[in-house]
């Protein structure tokens, strides 16, 4: 048989059993940075010049892209002036910790301020700061190298 290992995963699939695709987490920002919604390739454009400065696992914390424009719209900035501008690395500074994955504990982004943070449920669903909440990783990934958390909003910056 020239391709055993395939055709045991074909065979395992076929059978109602879930293999998960293994990505780095800086891959999936990557990938989100080739998106059509321009808010969204942006938010993502800021966390992966940040997070490829860091050797090791990353945990990144990204919300809702809508919500990111009306922020920056508050402050006065486009999303292109926003990527250009030194807020882009405060923002995703604040939004990523080095850390594989969140527990429950007191933990550093980045920017160097400390965060409470309160997981459950294998801590795949956690709050930070009381203020913000979300979820680990999609189903259709596993990743490695870290944790993406998609968050109600995000750490302040």
């Amino acid at each position: 048989m020239k391709y055993p290992l395939l055709i045991g995963i074909l065979a395992l699939t076929s059978c109602g059993l879930e293999t998960h695709i293994k990505t780095d987490v800086r891959k999936a920002l990557t990938l989100c940075t080739g998106e059509e919604f321009v808010a969204r390739v942006t938010m993502c454009q800021a966390l992966l010049r940040e997070a490829a400065q860091v050797n090791g696992p990353v945990t990144v914390i990204v919300s809702d892209a809508p919500r990111l424009m009306q922020e920056l719209a508050s402050r006065g900035l486009t999303l292109e002036q926003f990527l250009d501008s030194p807020l882009s690395t405060k923002y995703a500074r604040a939004n990523i910790f080095s850390l594989p994955k969140l527990s429950t504990g007191s933990f550093s982004t980045l920017d160097g301020v400390v965060h409470s943070v309160v997981c459950q449920q294998n801590d795949n669903l956690c709050r930070i700061d009381g203020a913000i909440s979300g979820s680990a990783d999609s189903m259709e990934a596993d990743y490695v190298g870290g944790k993406l958390f998609t968050m109600n909003g995000w750490l302040p910056f």
